[in-house]
């Protein structure tokens, strides 16, 4: 590729700490896949702390680095002249302004190639608290190209990132749909207007198992080990099993009881809070971290019923009440465990299932579809970063 391998310690540098006091700021989250976003647009109710006086306070253009940084959290604040951000996150100024394009720049530090960089640097054997320090992060080359160059391959990438979310929207959409199944035939499950049975979480899971969490420090990557599951792996209702990391066998063996088997259900407990997957076959014999938590079905309620169960707003809206924290986000085992779920007859969850199937179908024919518009987004940003573009 053309042009300089700089490092990214001569284009960002470590902005000055200004904390938002009792000034009132606009509150931003940072996700995944979409960067900083208005916490206000993003969630029914506000998240951030009842006291934002030690927030940070980004200012338009600045970079924001949240955690953990190997999944791409990261992005330049472009809503607002000025709004605040949980005191967890990292904020970086520009150098130089007028030698970098902050859209180029994120693109590039949020590549598979960074990703794999920080992969490799990062120190700490607990898996959601592992870090990168500062002088590693600065010490990634960063292909600096032409201004015009940023901008048009930036452009590229963002029309191609622009396509992947579309395909991600649709797959969001077919999901209310089996939401709006759910409550037609069983009502609110938190208001329970047709009376159904109520029994607490910990009374429907399979004899023999708990609600509980999974291994509390996972060690150094196993490359044959056995794959854990962490919040960050369940990505749009299901389990992203080619970023699932391994550990050592003895390790695995000492949390036997958090082992996954097909059918059950994970559920995040730690920061993106109320996150659920349905563990699909090639998952099974997987384990768990801190941060999520194994649903094994009884008999008495089938697995995909309960998934949709808990995805429901107001089974949502009761586990965020148990929510505790601002900056450290978590709900108790204890208070999961005691989480209603309705119990109607098994003929009725099977005729709900029996309406799911044709929803399935088209998430099938939509995820084909999404995959094929991911892989070409993988392949752009490769060859973006090197030239070929």
């Amino acid at each position: 590729m053309t042009g300089d391998q700089t490092p990214l310690a001569q284009l960002i540098r470590p902005a000055k700490v200004r904390r938002a006091g009792t000034t009132t700021y606009p509150i931003l989250s940072m996700t995944m896949h979409s960067g900083l976003v208005d916490q206000s647009n993003k969630f029914k109710k506000r998240v951030a702390s009842a006291d934002t006086s030690q927030y940070r306070v980004v200012t338009r253009s600045q970079l924001v680095v949240g955690f953990p940084i190997d999944e791409g959290v990261l992005s330049f604040q472009r809503l607002y002249d000025e709004a605040i951000v949980s005191p967890a996150y990292d904020v970086w100024d520009l150098i130089d302004t007028h030698s970098i394009d902050t859209s180029y720049l994120e693109r590039f530090l949020r590549s598979p190639r960074a990703l794999s960089f920080y992969r490799s640097k990062l120190r700490g054997t607990t898996a959601r608290r592992r870090t990168l320090p500062d002088d590693i992060f600065l010490s990634l080359m960063i292909p600096v190209v032409p201004l015009p160059e940023q901008r048009r391959i930036a452009g590229i990438l963002d029309k191609a990132g622009a396509m992947s979310a579309k395909r991600q929207a649709a797959l969001a959409k077919l999901d209310t749909v089996t939401q709006s199944i759910f409550l037609d035939m069983f009502g609110d499950p938190e208001s329970n207007p047709r009376g159904w049975e109520v029994i607490p979480l910990a009374g429907v899971v399979r004899p023999g198992t708990i609600v509980t969490y999974g291994i509390v420090q996972a060690g150094d990557e196993c490359k044959d080990g056995i794959p854990y599951i962490r919040t960050g792996d369940i990505v749009n209702g299901e389990i992203v099993t080619t970023q699932l990391r391994r550990t050592a066998p003895e390790i695995a063996a000492r949390f036997a009881r958090s082992r996954v088997d097909v059918g059950d259900i994970v559920i995040s407990i730690r920061a993106t809070v109320g996150t659920t997957a349905l563990v699909p076959p090639f998952v099974a014999g997987a384990n768990l971290t801190q941060g999520t938590a194994r649903i094994a079905p009884s008999k008495r309620v089938m697995g995909p019923y309960l998934l949709h169960m808990l995805r429901t707003p107001g089974i949502q809206n009761w586990i965020q009440r148990q929510v505790k924290g601002a900056t450290f986000r978590e709900i108790t085992l204890t208070r999961l465990r005691e989480l209603p779920v309705i119990v109607p007859p098994v003929a009725e969850q099977k005729a709900f299932l029996v309406r799911c199937d044709a929803v399935q179908d088209l998430k099938r024919l939509q995820r084909e579809s999404a995959f094929q518009s991911d892989d070409l987004f993988a392949s752009l940003q490769h060859r973006a970063f090197r030239g070929e573009l």
